[in-house]
């Protein structure tokens, strides 16, 4: 592209130049100075409206004067480069095929006279006469600014962007038809066990202190039995209330008599004896 505009952009100036020399040499004649940039402002309405005739003549002047017999094939590649790079980015492996309308090199030269002289219609300006030879360098550098600006903006236009945008989304459409979703049946779902190492943390931490809680209440339990199988072996006295005090104290315990000893009578023992 820069191969194209630095060939154009000059010969694209020139015209121009020649388009107000005629405003000027008008002016001129009909001795109205002051009028001569308005006059070119008049003559920069009737670009949109040449005829083929004109087109084909600065056409012929623009082949001639850069010598570039190429021209038209070098707009070509111009147009192809900047459809790639709008296309580079794809969303699917598939390749989308775009048409793409080039147009022919004395329509794209009148387009681009067309753009330039609606901007310098706007900025008249810079064609002043009676200024500074410094001063005019510096209108006639931002001429080339915007005749430039315009060779370029008129092969963005052409681009298609609109086939490029549908073609992005029906690539998008497709590659999620494309996708499948699997769904596995609840009955058939094996649950997942696995739980966070937080989670599982925390469960096995409630795990041994439940079970430390358990052990200690079955020693507590085991102690109590204990406690209460030894007390129920030792006989507790009875206790009887006293009448003068409320003191309780152990009953006695009347002594069991003895049985009297048996005495044995021999046969060649006298009974009188015993008696005695």
């Amino acid at each position: 592209s820069s191969r194209l505009v630095n060939v154009l952009a000059p010969l694209i100036i020139q015209g121009f130049k020649a388009i107000f020399k005629e405003a000027w040499d008008l002016c001129i004649k009909n001795e109205e100075d002051a009028k001569y940039l308005m006059t070119f402002q008049n003559f920069l309405t009737r670009v949109p409206k040449w005829n083929q005739e004109i087109i084909n003549v600065e056409t012929k002047r623009i082949l001639d004067s850069s010598k570039c017999l190429y021209l038209a094939d070098l707009l070509t590649c111009v147009h192809i480069t900047q459809l790639k790079i709008l296309t580079s980015i794809r969303v699917s492996s598939k390749q989308k095929k775009i048409d793409i309308d080039i147009p022919k090199l004395h329509d794209y030269i009148h387009k681009v006279y067309i753009s330039s002289a609606r901007k310098l219609y706007q900025n008249v300006y810079l064609f002043e006469e009676n200024i500074l030879p410094l001063q005019k360098q510096k209108n006639m550098r931002e001429c080339e600014i915007i005749i430039k600006e315009s060779i370029l903006n008129v092969i963005r236009e052409s681009m298609p962007i609109e086939k490029i945008l549908r073609a992005y989304i029906d690539e998008t459409i497709e590659e999620e038809i494309v996708e499948e979703t699997i769904v596995v049946p609840v009955e058939n779902k094996v649950p997942d066990t696995t739980l966070p190492v937080e989670v599982a943390n925390a469960v096995s931490g409630d795990v041994k202190a439940t079970d430390k809680m358990m052990e200690t209440d079955l020693h507590e339990t085991i102690k109590d039995k204990t406690l209460d199988n030894e007390v129920a072996h030792v006989p507790s006295p009875d206790l009887v209330m006293a009448e003068d005090k409320n003191i309780a104290i152990p009953a006695l315990v009347p002594p069991v008599e003895s049985p009297p000893p048996k005495v044995v009578l021999s046969p060649k023992m006298d009974l009188s004896t015993i008696v005695n």
